[in-house]
């Protein structure tokens, strides 16, 4: 593996300003690590400028551990506007509360909510 690309704080993943098909073996190995040790996932996009749909199945690929796992999942806000738009159009993203989530839509276009 690489030079790490992502950071922590408090438990936080904070994803660098750019992500590529380049990054996407290391990024992968960094989502699963952090996995490991938080036993959650709480993701930071605010720095995040530059993304490609290798990172965003990733992303996706990420949510679908967590559930299997039963870890926490978490998308900080703010979140860059075409991060947002990406994962709107995949229909996985939901505002709730102020806070991101990532959801898959039900097939009768309805959204899954988590309730608390």
């Amino acid at each position: 593996m690489g030079k790490k690309k992502c950071k922590t704080k408090d438990g936080c993943l904070i994803l660098p300003e750019s992500l590529s098909i380049e990054d996407a073996s290391d990024i992968k190995n960094e989502f699963l690590d952090y996995l490991k040790k938080e036993k959650q996932c709480r993701l930071d996009f605010s720095g995040t400028e530059v993304m490609d749909l290798s990172i965003i199945q990733l992303l996706i690929g990420l949510k679908k551990e967590c559930d299997k796992k039963g870890f926490p999942f978490k998308v900080e806000t703010p979140i860059n506007e075409d991060l947002y738009s990406a994962l709107e159009f995949a229909d996985y993203i939901v505002f709730h509360a102020g806070e991101a989530r990532l959801f898959p839509k039900t097939a009768n276009g309805g959204v899954q909510v988590e309730c608390q």
